[in-house]
């Protein structure tokens, strides 16, 4: 029962979190998941310790998949900003530095291969 719950609420943060919701969700849906695991306890006879214990878990699950999930959503989000930012360092550094003129014969076919691609 105690792993369902944490499942549940891990699965709740990650809704939030994919949802693009606030953190005002997540205090919210922390706040629900205390309450009504203290209150199942309660009504259940089970000791306070345990209650607690994963009521606490629960609130942990819930905040742990909405941060994890809502990094890594923003983490792809701004990937798609890298190759723009590349080109435009690449523009940046072929304007203020010129190759070289004499480059050895190795060198000098890998930089026409680059220019042809």
């Amino acid at each position: 029962m105690i792993s369902v719950l944490i499942a549940l609420s891990a699965a709740i943060g990650t809704i939030i979190a994919l949802l693009r919701g606030r953190v005002y969700l997540v205090i919210g849906a922390s706040a629900i998941f205390a309450l009504v695991i203290a209150a199942c306890g309660a009504a259940l006879g089970h000791s306070l310790g345990i209650s607690m214990l994963t009521g606490f878990g629960a609130v942990v699950a819930v905040q742990a998949s909405y941060v994890t999930l809502g990094l890594a959503l923003e983490l792809f989000a701004a990937e798609s900003f890298i190759p723009e930012v590349q080109d435009a360092i690449g523009r940046q550094l072929r304007s203020e530095f010129k190759p070289p003129r004499d480059l050895p014969a190795p060198l000098v076919n890998l930089v026409q291969q680059l220019r042809a691609a």
